[in-house]
């Protein structure tokens, strides 16, 4: 690398403690990469910090250094019915696409992920339940 030419490094803020495992920099671009699974770590940290170090090729060499805070979402809750059961009372003459019942979840992940994938709701029956599953749709 001649003159101009600027080379990034991560380095641990609070000693080594596994932070830098799950992510590297492109020397040349800057850019910080995922570089291992975030589920896989054993802590489930809820945010990385590091710093990112930026050195030129003069002489002396000089660099700059910028703190990095990666928080994670995670998907750390479970969707809850509103209700334990749910019990409906349908007519067999109901027409198909009569409502039959209304059922409602929550997922305590929306409260700090609003538009994350974690705390989307899917409402599905039961593939194992083959009645179900003929007579009624979600």
């Amino acid at each position: 690398s001649g003159p101009g030419k600027i080379t990034y490094t991560l380095e641990p803020v609070d000693g080594d403690d596994g932070v830098l495992d799950f992510f590297m920099v492109g020397l040349k671009t800057g850019e910080v990469f995922v570089a291992k699974s975030l589920t896989s770590d054993p802590q489930k940290r809820p945010k990385y910090v590091f710093d990112i170090v930026a050195t030129d090729n003069g002489l002396p060499k000089k660099q700059d250094r910028s703190r990095i805070t990666i928080t994670v979402l995670r998907n750390s809750n479970a969707p809850q019915f509103v209700n334990a059961t749910y019990t409906a009372l349908v007519d067999d003459r109901e027409i198909p696409g009569f409502v039959v019942v209304r059922v409602e979840a929550t997922d305590d992940d929306v409260k700090l992920q609003p538009n994350s994938p974690n705390s989307q709701i899917v409402y599905s029956i039961d593939p194992n339940n083959a009645d179900a599953n003929q007579y009624f749709a979600i």
